[in-house]
Formats: C-alpha cells, structure tokens, sequence
C-alpha cells in the first residue's frame, strides 16, 4: 500500500523544518515523490535489496561511531533518531526505482534471508516500506522536540492526509472528520499531560538519585541540581565557624566543587579522584599542594560524620592540620573528599586564593547545551570583544546592568527553559541561575568556564569573636580560566546576602 501522492514529500519537508535542514528534507522530498512520475524501473534481483539493506546497516553503523568519537553527548540518543531517514534511505530508493512494489521481509533481517539471489513473484512475506518510512520520517521529526506552535497542527494534518484514502466508506465525510477532529483534541491533551508526567518522573528520579546518594561523597561531587541551594537558603543553621589568623582577612569562599556539564536541570562533572593524600602526624596533618610563602590561615570548626563526606574548604587550600581522618582524596577539579573521625572538630586551614589548584580546561569546559545555543548567541550578538578579559568584562557588565537578585528558586524544569526565561525574559533570580548562565555565556564567547558550588563568608558574630558560615549561605559562582589560571567570577548582585538575611528567624538567636 502506497501513500497518497506527496505526503511523504510533505512529511519530509516537515523534518528538515524541525531539524533546520530545510534544503536536504527538499531533496528528500523531489528524490522519493519523483518515483510517481518516472516510468523506467529498476530490474532489481533479491540479492541487490539485500544489498540496499546492507548499505542502510552501514550507514547506521557510521552514524553511531561518529557520535560515539566526536559527538559524546546525553543528546546522542536524539541524534540517532534525527538521522534514522537517511540511514534507510538506500532502501526506501530500491522500493521506489526498483520493479517491484514490495519488498521480502527477509530482507530486513541477515537471520531470513534465503539462499537463492532471485526474489520469489508473490512472496507472503513481502512488505509495502512506504507507511513505515512514513511513520519513521515523522518520529525523526518528532525527536527534534521543537515548541513551535505549528508543530502538533502539522502533525494532525500529516496523520489526517495519510488515514483519509483509507476511510471506511460507509461513513459520512462529516463524521469521519468529526470523530479526527475528536482524536486531535484528546491527543492535544494527552500529550500535555504526558509532558508534566515526564516533567514529575524527571524530578523524582533526580530527587530519589540524589537522595540515595546522600551517602556516598563519591556520587556528591557528580551532581549538583539548580534548586539545590536554594533549599539549603531556607535553613539557618550554621555549618562552620572560622577564625582568621592574626591580622588576616577571612577567605570571601569556602569551596566545595566545581562541574563542567550542563543536562536535564543538573550541573554534572566526571572528575577523576587523585591517589589518596598522605598524612603525617598519625592521620592529622595533610598536605594537599606546596606551601606558598604568602599563605594565609583560618581555623575552621565543624560537625563532621563519620561518613565520607566534601569538606568546605577556602581555595587554594594547601594544607590542613589537627584533621583526624582515615583518608583524604582530591579530585581534578579541586574537591577534598574525606573520611573523618566524626565529631565536632577545630582544623587549621593554610590556603592561597589566588594559588588554587585545579585540573586545566578542557574542550569540556566549552560544552553548551544544544538547545540553548540560539539564546546565548542572541544575546552575545552585541559583544564585540576578542580577548578572554574583555569577554569577562563584557559578560560581568551585562549581568549587572540586565539582571537582579530574586529569592525565588528556580523552577524544576529542564536546563533549556527556565535558563532561556531567566536570559530572555525574567531576568531575575538568585545565585545558581547567575552561575549558570555566566559559565555558558563565557563559553560561547569560547572562554573556558566551570559552574562551582560551596559557601559565602559574610557574617561575624560578636558573641563567639569568629565568623559564621549558615545553610543558607550556600552559593555559586563560576570558575573562569584566563592568563593561565582558574579564577573567581561572580556575578550575581552583591545584595543578595542583605536580601537574604532579612529573611531569617525571629528565634535565630536562640537557635544559635
């Protein structure tokens, strides 16, 4: 059974509209609905189908090993859909060009094919490719996930065009369309709800991922979900104690980890963890990087676990002391990863801002989200600088001219919408959105850019003569690497602590 004339050349036109491959879903299009109009045929045997298949397997084996050398990506799943068309295309042709309206089944599958290289007249197992191909041309399309609001009508009058030759007779026009138009609404419907299910099963999974994890520092430093901290800023617990050295200034950030890949609403990273550091001392005295003779020290007091667990630490850190641990780790991108003796432990602290140690950049740390390409170039298409400094500058300078500081948390949605809201539209939200988008705007302008996560020291307390570090002083900022080194950038509004604090409990006092 063919399709009716031109729908498939309207269904692939239809992909190469959402894949912005307009000129290749055209010539898609004339190659496969010009078959109609030419009257020389292929005289093709069995074995050349076979051979049609085997270039379709080729084809497809190609594609995988490209995305898997060159394109390694969360995204590569969708890519293999996109380009499913063209990798059966040799043997949608045959079908086509060739003599023969059907094609054997046995063709598809290496397991059926028979042994003779001439196909049997009037084979049971022969099969019409034109409603499959069909259906795969529109999954492709489909896979783009484009929100274009023509989208879904598109899809109803492809579905509609290719049912109609196939109506029951007996059926008044009116009613068949009544009861499409029916299908069309209840599919609209079935597709939101679906989505807002997918949405609720993405929340879920990464809320019950990241609670199993809870346990395990390892999968800590993997992931880190925006909104995270923002449930962290409800809390006013305080979490650390620090007393600066004599005459020193305290470290403006305490750091936790960095992460270099933006998917599904979550910064990740697959920074590899380092041999284990060795102690002196009986297990108290670690030395994570050479000493600098311009080293400053604060003393820092927590509650440690028992468990493995990320230290807070300020960047730069080279040494700690009076830790007891059983063993200290640090990844590639500069995570203390420990296992301490629990209790509420005093530890010295020796560290170096601007000596801070971290794995160098990586054609990773310019990854963009795909989706999101469009937006950033929108909004980078007023830079006009080239160096990396004048990219922060520029970048640093949008920010604070555009944006503001809002207590609301992000919505849990995928990365490519509530950050293209807070770019385009809203622009206005607290600190993992500032982080967020300064780390992919800087890697658009082709400056590399990590998102990092740890602590703000801002408050002092007069009653304890040391400085305070509370749950709801978690923060992010980005990591940025010019002139050689990693360096601190943070653009979010410096109100946003005074903003914050004026949230804070009534019974603050008394819970201290």
């Amino acid at each position: 059974m063919n399709t009716p004339p031109f729908l498939l050349g309207c269904a692939l036109l239809f992909w190469g509209w959402h894949l912005e491959l307009q000129l290749l879903g055209l010539l898609l299009a004339l190659l496969l609905e010009g078959g109609r109009y030419t009257r020389n045929r292929w005289q093709l045997s069995l074995r050349d189908y076979q051979r049609s298949a085997d270039l379709c397997s080729i084809l497809f084996i190609c594609l995988l090993v490209y995305l898997f050398l060159f394109r390694r990506s969360h995204h590569n799943f969708y890519l293999i859909i996109h380009w499913l068309p063209i990798c059966t295309l040799p043997l949608m042709l045959a079908q086509v060009y060739g003599d023969q309206k059907k094609i054997d089944f046995s063709v598809l599958f290496l397991s059926m094919r028979r042994q003779t290289r001439e196909a049997t007249p009037h084979s049971p197992l022969a099969i019409n490719l034109s409603y499959p191909y069909l259906a795969l041309v529109i999954l492709a399309a489909m896979s783009a996930n484009s929100r274009h609001p023509l989208v879904y009508p598109g899809l109803v009058l492809l579905m509609a065009w290719s049912l109609y030759g196939q109506r029951s007779r007996r059926l008044p026009l009116w009613l068949w369309c009544s009861l499409l138009g029916l299908a069309g609404v209840l599919g609209f419907i079935g597709q939101q709800g679906l989505n807002q299910l997918q949405t609720v099963v993405e929340e879920n999974f990464i809320s019950w991922y990241l609670h199993r994890a809870h346990d395990s520092a390892l999968e800590q430093q993997r992931v880190s979900q925006l909104g995270e901290l923002a449930e962290d800023k409800l809390s006013g617990r305080i979490l650390y104690r620090l007393q600066p050295g004599q005459g020193q200034p305290p470290p403006q950030l305490l750091y936790r980890n960095s992460y270099s890949l933006l998917y599904a609403g979550s910064w990740w990273n697959t920074a590899n963890l380092s041999q284990a550091i060795k102690e002196t001392n009986n297990g108290s005295h670690w030395q994570l990087s050479p000493a600098s003779p311009h080293s400053h020290k604060v003393t820092i007091a927590t509650s440690l676990a028992s468990k493995d667990q990320i230290l807070a630490l300020p960047l730069g850190t080279s040494q700690l002391t009076n830790l007891p641990a059983h063993k200290l780790q640090v990844s590639q991108y500069g995570a203390v990863l420990a296992a301490p003796q629990p209790g509420l432990r005093h530890f010295s602290a020796t560290y170096q801002p601007k000596n801070f140690t971290m794995a160098p950049a990586s054609k990773r740390d310019l990854t963009v989200p795909s989706a999101l390409k469009p937006v950033l170039a929108t909004i980078l298409a007023q830079y006009q600088g080239q160096s990396p400094a004048e990219a922060v500058a520029w970048v640093q300078d949008f920010m604070q001219r555009h944006f503001r500081y809002s207590l609301a948390p992000p919505s849990h949605e995928s990365d490519d919408h509530f950050l293209s809201r807070f770019l385009l539209e809203e622009r206005r939200g607290h600190c993992e959105l500032f982080a967020s988008a300064t780390t992919l705007l800087l890697r658009s302008a082709g400056v590399p850019a990590r998102y990092a996560t740890g602590y703000s020291v801002q408050e002092y307390s007069k009653l304890e003569q040391a400085y305070v570090v509370r749950a709801r002083h978690a923060h992010a900022w980005t990591m940025v690497f010019i002139d050689g080194r990693w360096q601190v950038l943070d653009t979010t509004p410096s109100q946003w602590a005074e903003l914050e604090s004026q949230q804070r409990s009534a019974l603050q006092p008394v819970q201290d």
